[in-house]
């Protein structure tokens, strides 16, 4: 007779441990992917006069421009100083001037963030850096 409680304790296992392997190697993927994007997604900056030279203009809509999905969440963080939920990070890229090819950005940003090392995630949902608790 098959024992099934055993059969789904050793698959479980097995999963771990395919997690455990593969984690680094999806966000090197992850990182190549979003290097990518950030070449996609970059525009050329509007320049203003500053005496007699053309200097890249920046604003608070630029904030994220140009960055790719991890990059522009790691910012956004460090710049609120706070734990945020997903959708308030996706809120504050948009409005900073984060530009994604995404159907769902804030599944993006999300997966992002929990394949890179330098987040966490609080039990309620928010998440914050790894820094902050050195």
């Amino acid at each position: 007779m098959v024992n099934y409680k055993d059969v789904l304790a050793d698959l479980r296992r097995k999963r771990l441990e395919l997690e455990k392997t593969y984690k680094s190697k999806l966000a090197q993927l992850d990182s190549g992917i979003a290097a990518i994007e950030q070449v996609l997604a970059l525009e050329q900056p509007s320049y203003v006069l500053v005496g007699s030279f053309a200097m890249p203009e920046t604003t608070e809509e630029q904030t994220y421009a140009g960055l790719t999905v991890v990059a522009a969440a790691h910012r956004c963080l460090e710049i609120e100083g706070k734990h945020l939920t997903a959708p308030q990070i996706v809120e504050r890229l948009k409005s900073g001037g984060f530009k994604s090819n995404a159907k769902v950005l804030r599944t993006s940003v999300y997966s992002a963030m929990f394949r890179d090392e330098r987040f966490v995630r609080l039990k309620d949902g928010r998440w914050g850096l790894k820094s902050w608790q050195q």
